[in-house]
C-alpha cells in the first residue's frame, strides 16, 4: 500500500478541499441572505399590513420566464413565501411561467406544488406535482437522479393527501431535507408532512411545530 501521493494528486485534493470550503462558504452567505430577506417578509407580516408581498418583492424579485441555477434556491424561498402569504395565484402563475434547465424547472414547479397543497388540496395542485414528476423521469438523464428522488418523495406526499397511507421513511427524508433549506422552504415542507400526517391519522404535532419555529427565528 503506497504511503504517498503523486504530484497530480496532491493537487487534485487540494482542489477538492479548496472546493468544498468555497461551497460551504456560498451555502452560509445564502443562508444569511435568506434569513435577512425572510426576516422583512416576516417583519411585514407582524405588522398586518399590506406591505408583507413588497417586502418579497424586494428581496427576491419575480421571474417570468428562465430561472438560472444560481437563482435557484432564492425562488424556492420566494415560491415558498407567495403560499405563506396566501398569494396562491401568483405562485401558480409564476410556476407555470418558470422556463430553463430541466432540473431547475422541475424543482421550482415541486416547490411550488407543495406551496399550495399544504394549504389546500386542489386537483390542478396534485396535477403540477404529478407533471413535474412524470416530466423528470421521463427526460432526465442520469444528471437528474437526485431531482428524480426528491420528485418520488414529493408525488407520494401528494397522494397520501388523499388518506392512502404513507411510508413513514418518506416523512423522514423529506424532513431531513427541509431542515437544510431556507426558512420558508422549511415552513412549507413541515406544513404539507403535517397535512399529510393528519390525513392518515398520523401525529403531525412536531412537524406543525417545527413549521413555526423555522418563521419564529426570522427576527
Amino acid at each position: 500500500m503506497r504511503a504517498y501521493k503523486s504530484d497530480e494528486e496532491v493537487v487534485l485534493l487540494e482542489g477538492a478541499i479548496i472546493g468544498a470550503v468555497v461551497g460551504v462558504a456560498i451555502a452560509l452567505i445564502k443562508l444569511y441572505q435568506q434569513r435577512k430577506g425572510g426576516a422583512k417578509v416576516m417583519e411585514a407580516i407582524r405588522a398586518g399590513g399590506p406591505e408583507a408581498r413588497a417586502a418579497l418583492d424586494g428581496y427576491v424579485a419575480p421571474i417570468y420566464g428562465k430561472v438560472s441555477a444560481n437563482k435557484l434556491l432564492n425562488t424556492l424561498e420566494r415560491y415558498s413565501w407567495l403560499a405563506i402569504l396566501g398569494d396562491f395565484d401568483a405562485l401558480e402563475s409564476e410556476a407555470e411561467a418558470a422556463d430553463g434547465m430541466l432540473n431547475v424547472v422541475t424543482q421550482l414547479r415541486l416547490q411550488a406544488a407543495a406551496g399550495l397543497l399544504a394549504h389546500r388540496t386542489e386537483e390542478r395542485d396534485l396535477r403540477m406535482m404529478k407533471d413535474a414528476h412524470d416530466r423528470i423521469h421521463a427526460e432526465g438523464g442520469a444528471m437528474s437522479a437526485l431531482v428524480k428522488k426528491i420528485a418520488t418523495q414529493m408525488v407520494t406526499l401528494s397522494q397520501a393527501l388523499q388518506g392512502g397511507g404513507i411510508d413513514p421513511g418518506v416523512l423522514e427524508k423529506v424532513a431531513s431535507r427541509a431542515s437544510q433549506s431556507g426558512p420558508a422552504t422549511q415552513a412549507v415542507l413541515y406544513r404539507l408532512l403535517a397535512r399529510v400526517c393528519q390525513a392518515n391519522n398520523l401525529d403531525g404535532a412536531g412537524y406543525q411545530a417545527a413549521a413555526k419555529q423555522a418563521l419564529d427565528r426570522l427576527v
